[in-house]
């Protein structure tokens, strides 16, 4: 091994053995990503949240670390309500990211992910359909029946304690 660069492929072991010393071995883990362009982004609906409609974005199977963001019709960035970028264990990256949607807010966004040094991207878009925003409604609606049943509950309650037959002279 003298004067020779070695190489090593992944999994690769070296020994060597000098003169009057025990051998010596080496087992080498050896990484080669040099870059891994993850899933196209996967975009999904999970309930309501304050007022609007949750929207999770994932993507797995990035390297380097990517970059997240949400973008509109015109691609502003939006603010995200979440975002976590983890490492997976075979060394790639997994990207998450969230957002509610409003009826203010925008109806059709996209999930941009992306690596700033490799300057690769994939992205996927969604757009929030009429039912879902019935849905909301609908939910609206019920909430908003229960909340008058309860004020009357506690409106009957409070003028039984204020009656004259509850408190005699």
């Amino acid at each position: 091994m003298t004067g020779k660069v070695p190489s090593f492929s992944p999994g690769s072991t070296v020994s060597s053995a000098l003169p009057g010393y025990v051998a010596l071995c080496l087992a080498l883990q050896v990484h080669r990503l040099t870059s891994g362009l993850g899933s196209a982004p996967a975009i999904s609906v999970e309930g309501h949240q304050d007022g609007g409609i949750r929207v999770v974005c994932r993507s797995a199977g990035w390297y380097p670390e990517p970059k997240a963001q949400w973008r509109d019709l015109q691609g502003k960035i939006l603010l995200s309500d979440s975002a976590k970028i983890s490492p997976e264990a075979n060394g790639l990256f997994q990207a998450e990211i969230a957002i509610v949607l409003t009826e203010e807010s925008n109806q059709k966004v996209s999930c941009c992910v992306r690596t700033l040094l490799l300057n690769q991207e994939r992205e996927s878009e969604i757009s929030i359909a009429e039912t879902l925003r019935s849905d909301l409604e609908s939910e609206k609606e019920m909430l908003r029946s229960d909340l008058e049943s309860e004020k009357d509950k506690l409106q009957a309650e409070f003028s039984k304690f204020h009656s004259p037959q509850y408190h005699p002279v």
